[in-house]
């Protein structure tokens, strides 16, 4: 019966160690998943790039026009560019924020079934340990049990 009830401490204790398992690839999941996101990120800053390259071509293009038409092409390009980088940045703060409550709030999640497994593993391993102790007391009692039985039976005998 102690030993069945060792062996079950033991099973959860490597259940418990596999979760935990779990919980570190997930976390490591999660900052992949971070890392493609940064990546989206440069990839929006590559197009805000793009269109101030757009804007400067623009530029050239309206400057070999006439005056007037050069400088109502140009304010057009000016203000449609800003409109376009004002949107990219308002999308990539966005998307950054998004990102960012995302992680906190799994890394949180993640923190505290951590805690409660580290939790979970204490009391079972402090339950181990009460159990080995009562073995411990069952065999040295047992022990002492058949020493005195086998002296009664010495006497009775001799």
């Amino acid at each position: 019966d102690q030993s069945e009830r060792l062996h079950h401490l033991e099973a959860d204790y490597r259940l418990l160690q596999k979760d935990s398992e779990s919980h570190e690839r997930r976390a490591r999941l999660l900052e992949e998943t971070l890392a493609r996101r940064d990546d989206e990120a440069a990839e929006l800053r590559a197009k805000v790039e793009s269109l101030r390259e757009k804007k400067r071509e623009l530029a050239r293009k309206a400057a070999s026009e006439q005056a007037e038409a050069a400088s109502e092409v140009r304010e057009q390009v000016t203000a449609e560019i800003r409109r376009l980088q004002d949107e990219a940045r308002a999308e990539l703060e966005t998307v950054r924020t998004n990102l960012n409550d995302l992680h906190a709030r799994e890394v949180k999640m993640l923190q505290e079934r951590n805690q409660a497994n580290e939790a979970r593993i204490a009391e079972l391993e402090r339950r181990l340990e009460d159990e080995e102790q009562a073995h411990q007391a069952l065999v040295l009692s047992s022990g002492r049990v058949r020493a005195e039985l086998q002296n009664e039976i010495t006497e009775l005998s001799g």
